[in-house]
């Protein structure tokens, strides 16, 4: 599991993606919720000795070292993918309206992620 301040950073993220959405700032809490997931694997890899060089290298070692070998569920992949393309969509693209179950089902699948992650490190298995 990450250590102490990549969690704290984690705990940020997702407190911030929160709080946007009930704020109604759907596309701020989509990015925030994606940053939770990206400082949540970033720190998992750096136990694994490897840093990824952009968000699509993450998800890619996130596969090669957690998904490929049975540590998380395929659908992380896919699920993850999602949430960084909403992101991508609320920070670049501002034609793309994100919306309320945009943002609230990022929230939800980056909490889902987050306890995946720690049920990883319970086991004693990252």
């Amino acid at each position: 599991m990450p250590d102490a301040a990549a969690l704290r950073r984690v705990d940020e993220c997702l407190r911030a993606a929160q709080v946007c959405h009930s704020a109604g700032l759907y596309a701020d809490a989509v990015s925030r919720a994606y940053y939770a997931v990206f400082h949540a694997i970033t720190g998992v890899l750096r136990d694994y000795g490897v840093e990824a060089r952009s968000s699509t290298g993450l998800l890619m070692l996130l596969g090669r070292h957690l998904i490929t070998p049975g540590l998380l569920e395929r659908r992380w992949a896919a699920e993850l993918d999602r949430i960084y393309r909403l992101r991508i969509d609320a920070d670049y693209h501002p034609q793309r309206v994100i919306t309320e179950p945009d943002s609230a089902s990022a929230i939800e699948l980056t909490i889902e992620f987050l306890a995946a992650l720690n049920a990883i490190d319970a086991a004693g298995r990252c």
